[in-house]
């Protein structure tokens, strides 16, 4: 057999098998061989098993983001979704749920991955749930972004800037305390925490995420 050939043969059993899976998938992803499954047939599929996959899974994302082996499909569905328009639909399922997620030890992994495939304005939309919308204008639209653009927006009264530090500080704190080290979030590492906080690494949080929690304003 030659290497399309069974490209091919693969995708028309992966096609066979989504098929048989109509109706259980969701039952399915919660289980280890089932999730290992689902996560073949989209490897080896084309869209249509995709669109079947997406049918019965992409509203129950959410849910399926906090399974011990459901979220594991969620990466492999935004990964070999041949059409934009479905990791659209993937992250409008998302977008709403990021701190809640990121406080998850499986649906941390989930928004880090998503995070990836998100475009300018779905990290815009993920990264002002977290910090706030100040933040997200100190990080995306501001001249000179970060905390001088921050002390800017709240102008010289510091009440609130200190609660919003606060805030971010008990966020990050719960976040690091329920996920392991090999889970560090990109969402977390990305722009915001270093332009606007000025933290060099947020693998390393301990003495910087502390400083939020009396910040000098």
């Amino acid at each position: 057999h030659t290497h399309a050939n069974l490209c091919k043969e693969s995708c028309l059993l992966a096609l066979k098998i989504s098929s048989e899976l109509t109706g259980k998938m969701l039952t399915l992803s919660s289980t280890r061989t089932g999730s290992a499954i689902i996560q073949s047939c989209l490897k080896h599929g084309d869209q249509e098993v995709w669109n079947a996959i997406a049918k019965e899974l992409i509203k129950r994302i959410r849910v399926m983001a906090r399974g011990r082996y459901s979220h594991q499909i969620v990466p492999k569905m935004l990964k070999y979704c041949r059409d934009k328009g479905g990791v659209r639909k993937m992250m409008r399922q998302l977008l709403g749920r990021t701190p809640s997620l990121l406080r998850h030890v499986y649906g941390s992994r989930v928004i880090d991955e998503a995070y990836f495939y998100a475009n300018i304005r779905e990290k815009r939309t993920m990264m002002s749930e977290f910090y706030g919308e100040p933040v997200d204008e100190a990080i995306f639209t501001a001249k000179n972004p970060g905390l001088p653009r921050l002390r800017e927006i709240f102008g010289k009264n510091s009440t609130e800037y200190g609660r919003m530090c606060r805030s971010v500080y008990f966020k990050l704190t719960e976040i690091w305390e329920k996920v392991g080290e090999e889970n560090r979030h990109t969402v977390l590492g990305d722009v915001g925490m270093k332009a606007v906080f000025d933290i060099p690494n947020p693998h390393t949080p301990s003495t910087s995420i502390t400083s939020l929690s009396h910040p000098q304003c």
